[in-house]
C-alpha cells in the first residue's frame, strides 16, 4: 500500500506532501526523521491514495513505539519504532 506523507498547517488549511512510500520501513523512516524535528505529531498526516484514507500519526506512533531520538540515536541512525508482528 502506497502512504503519502503531508505536512500539515491546520491554520491555512493546507498540507504539503513530503514523501511517498509502498512499504512500511519508507514510512516510518520518514516518520522518524519529522519526529525528531517537529513537536507535535497533529502537524503531520498519512495519506493513502489506495483506500483514500487518512491515518492518525498518534495512533501509528502509539502502535509501533516511535519516539523522538536523542541526539547520541539520531547520530547513530538508530530507529526507535518496531512494526507489529501480523497476527
Amino acid at each position: 500500500m502506497t502512504i503519502e506523507i503531508y505536512l500539515l498547517d491546520r491554520a491555512k488549511r493546507t498540507a504539503s506532501r513530503l514523501g511517498v512510500a509502498d512499504h512500511d520501513e519508507g514510512v516510518m523512516e520518514i516518520l522518524q526523521y519529522l519526529i525528531d524535528g517537529i513537536g507535535n505529531l497533529d502537524d503531520v498526516g498519512l495519506y493513502s491514495p489506495d483506500t483514500d484514507r487518512w491515518f492518525s500519526t498518534a495512533k501509528v506512533a502509539q502502535l509501533t513505539g516511535i519516539r523522538k531520538r536523542t541526539f547520541d540515536e539520531r547520530i547513530d541512525n538508530v530507529p526507535t519504532w518496531r512494526l507489529p508482528v501480523p497476527a
